[in-house]
């Protein structure tokens, strides 16, 4: 069986540092007991996780794309769980509860401003 080379696999991500990237990605997918397509004429069982990877991605086996989201995914600070508590928590805030506090900004009131607002509640109780 031929090496794999660096070339082999470069036509099918753009540069050398994604690469590395994504093959990381993979072999520790596989090393973590991914499925892998052993019957295939590129791959063989004694082949070591990275080599494996290399050989998914020159032979187009490999989603490039799908392990590219996932490398991403990996290093984002905020979880999409957090997110979630984020905006339930925001919308906790708009429910109006205090008075003294304009929902969308989260800034108070000022005195002369709630004069104001009272002035023309009056006159439309008035009306």
């Amino acid at each position: 069986m031929a090496r794999i080379t660096v070339e082999d696999c470069i036509s099918k991500v753009e540069n050398h540092f994604d690469l590395v990237i994504v093959a990381a990605k993979r072999a520790r997918q596989i090393s973590n007991g991914a499925h892998v397509d052993y019957d295939g004429e590129f791959i063989n069982k004694d082949d070591k996780p990275a080599i494996i990877a290399l050989r998914e991605i020159a032979h187009d086996i490999a989603d490039v794309e799908e392990l590219r989201a996932g490398v991403v995914k990996g290093f984002r600070k905020i979880s999409e769980i957090e997110e979630a508590e984020d905006f339930e928590e925001d919308i906790e805030f708009d429910s109006f509860d205090d008075p003294d506090v304009i929902a969308d900004t989260g800034e108070e009131i000022k005195e002369d401003e709630l004069s104001i607002l009272d002035e023309i509640a009056e006159a439309a109780d008035k009306s």
